[in-house]
């Protein structure tokens, strides 16, 4: 009797991880990454914005392989807007939650540049109004594929 429920123990395990094999396989090839930046806005035209204030920013995933990472803000602007880079090719929608107004807008970050603590943003306005000098600003960038080449 033993024996038997140990067999079909075995059976069920068996199934249940060809069943879940592949779903992993997708989940860590399908892997993309929302990040959120925080700072304040030191500088404002109709052409974007800057960031300063010691900006912060984290990175996530969604299930089913959940992770959470601190950006390297450098790093991130290095190779996101390089040549070649993700955000170069297909720069990338942003949420901007304005803590001071409670607003939202909505940007295309065109380019970005990291220059001595500050975080430099080209962008281009799609919804509501953007932020000022001044304001604290919450990011949430447009998914992306991390690689390992922007997180700490």
């Amino acid at each position: 009797m033993a024996i038997i429920r140990i067999l079909k123990l075995i059976i069920v395990t068996g199934f249940l991880s060809i069943a879940t094999a592949p779903e992993t396989a997708i989940a860590e090839e399908d892997e993309s990454w929302l990040i959120i930046l925080h700072g304040t806005v030191s500088a404002a035209t109709t052409e974007g914005f800057t960031l300063e204030t010691g900006p912060t920013g984290i990175a996530f995933t969604d299930r089913p392989a959940r992770e959470v990472q601190i950006v390297d803000i450098a790093r991130a602007v290095d190779n996101g807007w390089a040549e070649n880079g993700d955000f170069r090719t297909d720069p990338p929608n942003a949420s901007l939650i304005n803590e001071n107004t409670e607003s939202i807008s909505v940007v295309e970050i065109v380019d970005a540049n990291w220059n001595k603590g500050a975080l430099q943003l080209r962008t281009k306005n799609l919804e509501g109004t953007p932020p000022s000098i001044g304001d604290s600003i919450a990011i949430t960038i447009d998914e992306s594929r991390n690689s390992g080449v922007w997180t700490k």
